[in-house]
Protein backbone atom coordinates (compact mmCIF):
# COMPACT_ATOMS: atom_id res chain seq x y z
CA UNK A 1 0.00 0.00 0.00
CA UNK A 2 0.98 3.33 -0.97
CA UNK A 3 1.19 6.54 1.34
CA UNK A 4 -2.17 7.63 -0.16
CA UNK A 5 -4.02 4.66 1.00
CA UNK A 6 -6.69 5.09 3.59
CA UNK A 7 -6.76 1.21 4.07
CA UNK A 8 -8.41 -1.97 3.25
CA UNK A 9 -11.26 -3.82 4.90
CA UNK A 10 -11.13 -7.76 4.40
CA UNK A 11 -14.16 -9.90 4.94
CA UNK A 12 -13.78 -13.62 5.85
CA UNK A 13 -16.84 -15.82 5.61
CA UNK A 14 -17.46 -19.41 6.03
CA UNK A 15 -19.79 -21.83 8.23
CA UNK A 16 -18.61 -22.71 11.80
CA UNK A 17 -15.64 -24.38 12.02
CA UNK A 18 -14.41 -23.70 9.30
CA UNK A 19 -11.22 -21.86 10.28
CA UNK A 20 -11.87 -18.22 9.81
CA UNK A 21 -10.60 -17.38 13.34
CA UNK A 22 -7.43 -19.16 12.35
CA UNK A 23 -7.41 -17.49 8.90
CA UNK A 24 -7.89 -13.95 10.59
CA UNK A 25 -5.15 -14.69 13.58
CA UNK A 26 -2.32 -15.51 10.28
CA UNK A 27 -3.12 -12.78 7.94
CA UNK A 28 -3.07 -10.44 11.04
CA UNK A 29 0.19 -11.54 12.21
CA UNK A 30 1.55 -11.65 8.87
CA UNK A 31 0.15 -8.13 7.97
CA UNK A 32 1.88 -6.53 11.24
CA UNK A 33 5.19 -8.08 10.10
CA UNK A 34 4.69 -6.47 6.89
CA UNK A 35 4.62 -3.25 9.06
CA UNK A 36 0.74 -2.27 8.37
CA UNK A 37 -1.65 -1.31 11.36
CA UNK A 38 -4.20 -4.16 11.46
CA UNK A 39 -7.74 -3.69 13.78
CA UNK A 40 -9.38 -7.46 13.55
CA UNK A 41 -13.07 -7.45 14.87
CA UNK A 42 -15.63 -10.10 14.32
CA UNK A 43 -19.62 -10.52 13.34
CA UNK A 44 -21.35 -10.81 15.24
CA UNK A 45 -19.69 -8.98 17.82
CA UNK A 46 -17.14 -6.15 17.93
CA UNK A 47 -19.36 -3.57 20.72
CA UNK A 48 -20.43 -4.33 23.73
CA UNK A 49 -23.84 -4.63 23.16
CA UNK A 50 -23.25 -6.67 20.25
CA UNK A 51 -20.94 -9.14 22.43
CA UNK A 52 -24.44 -9.50 24.96
CA UNK A 53 -26.30 -10.12 21.67
CA UNK A 54 -24.02 -12.56 20.71
CA UNK A 55 -23.44 -14.48 23.21
CA UNK A 56 -27.69 -14.89 23.61
CA UNK A 57 -27.63 -16.06 20.71
CA UNK A 58 -25.11 -18.62 20.96
CA UNK A 59 -26.79 -19.90 24.26
CA UNK A 60 -29.70 -20.53 23.11
CA UNK A 61 -29.74 -21.21 19.57
CA UNK A 62 -32.76 -23.91 19.53
CA UNK A 63 -35.01 -21.50 21.90
CA UNK A 64 -35.46 -18.81 19.99
CA UNK A 65 -37.98 -17.58 17.09
CA UNK A 66 -36.63 -16.69 13.76
CA UNK A 67 -38.07 -12.98 14.17
CA UNK A 68 -35.90 -13.19 17.91
CA UNK A 69 -32.72 -14.03 16.48
CA UNK A 70 -33.25 -11.54 13.39
CA UNK A 71 -33.89 -8.40 15.15
CA UNK A 72 -30.85 -9.66 17.52
CA UNK A 73 -28.89 -9.67 14.28
CA UNK A 74 -30.31 -6.32 13.56
CA UNK A 75 -29.36 -4.64 17.08
CA UNK A 76 -25.92 -6.33 16.42
CA UNK A 77 -25.25 -4.73 12.80
CA UNK A 78 -26.97 -1.63 14.03
CA UNK A 79 -24.24 -1.36 16.96
CA UNK A 80 -21.42 -2.69 15.09
CA UNK A 81 -21.68 0.04 12.06
CA UNK A 82 -22.85 2.81 14.43
CA UNK A 83 -18.88 2.66 15.00
CA UNK A 84 -19.17 3.67 18.30
CA UNK A 85 -17.21 1.95 21.65
CA UNK A 86 -15.68 -1.06 19.30
CA UNK A 87 -14.16 -3.95 21.03
CA UNK A 88 -11.18 -4.03 19.12
CA UNK A 89 -8.77 -6.39 18.63
CA UNK A 90 -5.70 -4.69 18.13
CA UNK A 91 -2.64 -6.32 17.01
Amino acid sequence: MGAESSGVFVVVEGPEGAGKSTLVRSLATRLLAEGHHVVTVREPGGTPVAEAARKVVLKFPHDMTPAAELFLFALIWCSVSSGRRWRRETS
